[in-house]
């Protein structure tokens, strides 16, 4: 009788129930999926289900380079975990994952999994108005790494300059003075990570108008700025100024001095530098100025103005003469008894104070002596005209006009008489007139006597004009002879 082939597979089977482990079940069944669940730069987080959610089996997992892990199942639920640490960033791992029981392996389960790129760190290696300069490095990656950078604006932005180990790139057509903001995907194997960024554009300190005094500075200026100071060479001490929006200023500054004025922008824990600009202030103005005066000079003096200053410029009477040292200053070559305009400005390189100003006269005392002597040579012509004028009358001839004076006292009398020459210049007409004489009689009293004198004026004939002095000389000698006063008694 023939034999049932199945009776005899039921009969087998029952015999290696009891204790005989078949070919068959001596090898496990393979997992059927296993999921990467967290990963990062450095690590897998692996997950599959139990085999036949027997608690019992135990798991391998094998790496590419040879390496086994154990792995139990014998933690509760239906899942198997296991963390694949100490990995390198985006970088790919292969796996083999068998089922493990009574030491029986089985044929294995294979999967791979890429742990997440390190982001590139992008540094910004320029800030400029309009512009920023970015870079990073690509060393040490895996050659499919490959990068996207967009704005804050989710705007793609493209890029070509790349360079063995490293990336290069210029972000153009930026606004002065403003904050942007930037993302950096780094992807591999479609695993991203990003890198997060924010610079700022720099600022033109020069453009706006800085208002300075002896003291103080202050400025609107346009753009994003949260800190400003002020150093100044001389001292090496920073002045912290007050920034509201966009004025900025400074107060108690040194006068004359020049301050590099700084402005800044506190993103996070960097303070980012927008620009600089050198500020010079108002010197100080001198004070006390005063002169003393010489007949062709004036002495100029003045107190130190304070704070710094380059040089001092004197004005007198619109010549100028520069001083780098010193208080006091003698101009010479001026004039006397002279009223001049003087001006002491203090300067700071291109910066002027307001000018001191005073007025200073040049002494009298010279002009003095050639005004006497013109006056003295004045009177002496004067009197050197008067006595010519009055020298001829003196000198003629009696022989015009005769006047005679008699006066009498009680016991004598007095007759003078003055030749006074008419005829010389009576027209021939009257040349022609008989001689003639006239008497006056003058009386005057006293208490106790009278007097009494007569002037007798006789008109004489006068000469022919032919016989008329024709010189100066004849003249002049003809009135010396006439000369005669007669005093009877």
């Amino acid at each position: 009788m023939a034999s049932d082939p199945r009776k005899e597979m039921d009969a087998q089977h029952t015999t290696l129930s009891k204790g005989n482990v078949s070919a068959a079940s001596a090898i496990p069944a393979d997992v059927t999926q296993v999921n990467v669940k967290t990963r990062s730069e450095t690590h897998l987080q692996l997950e599959w289900d139990k085999v036949n959610n027997n608690s019992e089996y135990t798991y391998t997992l094998r790496y590419s380079n040879g390496t086994e892990t154990s792995i139990t199942g014998s933690e509760g639920g239906t899942t198997v975990t296991h963390i694949v640490s100490s990995l390198s960033p985006g970088t790919k791992y292969s796996f083999t994952l068998f089922t493990v029981f009574e030491g029986v392996s089985s044929r294995g389960y294979n999967l791979s999994g890429a742990t997440v790129p390190s982001a590139a760190e992008v540094t910004v290696t320029k800030r400029a108005e309009t512009e920023l300069s970015l870079e990073w490095s690509t060393a040490n990656r895996n050659p499919s790494t490959y990068y996207v950078l967009m704005d804050d604006s989710g705007k793609n932005i493209t890029f070509s300059n790349q360079t063995e180990g490293t990336v290069k790139h210029t972000v153009p057509s930026l606004s002065p003075g403003t904050k942007y903001s930037f993302t950096l995907f780094t992807i591999f194997d479609d695993q991203i990570n990003k890198y997060e960024f924010t610079s700022v554009t720099t600022i033109n300190c020069a453009a706006p108008h800085w208002k300075v005094t002896t003291s103080t500075i202050e400025a609107e200026v346009a753009g994003l700025f949260s800190m400003a100071t002020a150093k100044n060479g001389s001292d090496g001490n920073n002045v912290y100024g007050k920034v509201e929006g966009n004025s900025v200023s400074f107060t108690n500054l040194y006068p004359g001095a020049t301050y590099t004025v700084s402005l800044i922008y506190e993103l996070q824990q960097e303070k980012l530098l927008l620009c600089t600009h050198s500020v010079p202030l108002v010197p100080e103005v001198v004070t006390s100025l005063s002169c003393d005066s010489g007949d062709f000079s004036v002495s100029l003096r003045w107190e130190e103005p304070l704070g710094v200053w380059t040089k001092l410029e004197v004005n007198v009477g619109g010549n100028s003469y520069p001083v780098e040292s010193g208080t006091e200053l003698n101009v010479s070559g001026l004039q006397p008894a002279q009223t001049y305009s003087v001006s002491v400005t203090s300067l700071s390189g291109a910066m002027r104070s307001s000018p001191q100003r005073i007025s200073c006269q040049t002494q009298p005392t010279v002009i003095w002596a050639p005004v006497l002597v013109i006056i003295l040579l004045g009177l002496l012509a004067a009197v050197g005209v008067f006595v010519l004028r009055r020298k001829p009358k003196l000198l003629r001839k009696p022989g015009g006009n005769l006047e005679e004076h008699t006066y009498e006292s009680p016991d004598e009398t007095h007759t003078y008489a003055n030749v006074i020459a008419l005829g010389d210049r009576q027209p021939s007409s009257q040349q022609l007139k008989k001689p003639g004489k006239a008497q006056v009689e003058h009386a005057y009293e006293r208490p106790d006597e009278t007097h009494t004198y007569v002037s007798i004026i006789a008109t004489v004939d006068p000469q022919p004009s032919s016989v008329l002095p024709k010189s100066v000389e004849e003249r002049n000698e003809q009135s010396h002879d006439a000369y005669e006063t007669q005093i009877s008694t």
